[in-house]
């Protein structure tokens, strides 16, 4: 009786967790129809289970970036760095954060950073300039 029990637990925790890709998909799909609540949320349970996932990081921050959070964004895009170095678009997307919280010289380093590690980042930043 006890051994069907714990079957029984086992596969409702099964059934009902979710890994954390499902999350991070879930995540950004909430963040492309522009609940950014939602998304967040979804972000902190897919890092919980996956704490070397700098993409969840990445994106929380555009997440909480776009929510207004410019600060927790950088501290999210500093942690998508810390994980791998070598993402530009954690550098691109921290460098805007930095220049809309008014650290313009932050903001140029790691435009440069970003650069440095995509050039095609450089054609985005110019067509941003000629957008304003």
């Amino acid at each position: 009786m006890r051994f069907l029990i714990i079957l029984t637990l086992i596969a409702q925790l099964k059934i009902s967790s979710q890994t954390a890709n499902e999350y991070y998909n879930s995540a950004r799909s909430k963040y492309n129809s522009g609940d950014l609540k939602g998304a967040i949320a979804d972000f902190n349970k897919s890092i919980h289970l996956d704490t070397n996932n700098y993409e969840a990081y990445r994106e929380r921050g555009r997440a909480k970036n776009k929510s207004g959070n410019k600060n927790e964004a950088i501290l999210d895009y500093t942690k998508a760095i810390q994980i791998n170095q070598w993402d530009a678009w954690s550098y691109f997307y921290r460098s805007n954060a930095k220049s809309e919280s008014g650290d313009k010289d932050g903001a140029v380093i790691d435009y440069d950073k970003a650069i440095e590690l995509d050039p095609n980042i450089a054609k985005i930043i110019r067509n941003c300039l000629y957008c304003k």
